[in-house]
């Protein structure tokens, strides 16, 4: 069922985001592609990958630009998104295009991530902005949350192995 492989390609490409995992991400976003997804679930998940793949500096595959070229209709948002991470559009003309509170805050959150793999110092800032959104059902959102959240390993009690 599309719907349902559209938010599991979705939630995979986005936790492997957030993990730094890109072979994750590139299995799951493949699988996306196989299954003719439609444009804006390709769009979002190709945009996560193309930004893992800056940040780790690793060679593309492919697979992002493949799933960002499914955005047929450059009218639409997610068409536009495409047509930014293509340098077809500025920072300005994006945030230009963004019609609606939620467009708005998505727009801010690729712009922030963007910056963030450039190494600008104030994406984090940005990102903060983002994670405060009261538009809460955004994956955008949810993301930027989980990339601010402190990172911390639970060391288990003396003398417990774990297997």
């Amino acid at each position: 069922e599309r719907p349902l492989l559209g938010a599991t390609v979705l939630d995979a490409v986005g936790s492997a985001f957030v993990r730094r995992d890109v072979t994750a991400a590139r299995a799951a976003l493949k699988h996306g592609l196989e299954g003719e997804l439609g444009e804006d679930e390709l769009v979002y998940a190709g945009l996560w990958l193309m930004f893992l793949e800056r940040d780790l500096k690793v060679p593309t595959d492919g697979t992002a630009e493949r799933a960002l070229r499914a955005a047929s209709d450059r009218g639409s948002w997610v068409g536009k998104l495409a047509a930014w991470a293509a340098g077809k559009l500025s920072d300005a003309e994006l945030a230009t295009a963004a019609q609606s509170t939620p467009q708005r805050v998505e727009a801010a959150f690729y712009m922030a991530v963007a910056k963030k793999v450039a190494g600008d110092p104030g994406a984090e800032a940005k990102l903060r902005e983002v994670a405060k959104s009261p538009v809460i059902d955004l994956l955008e959102v949810h993301i930027a949350r989980e990339m601010l959240a402190p990172r911390w390993r639970a060391e288990p009690p003396g003398g417990v192995k774990l297997p």
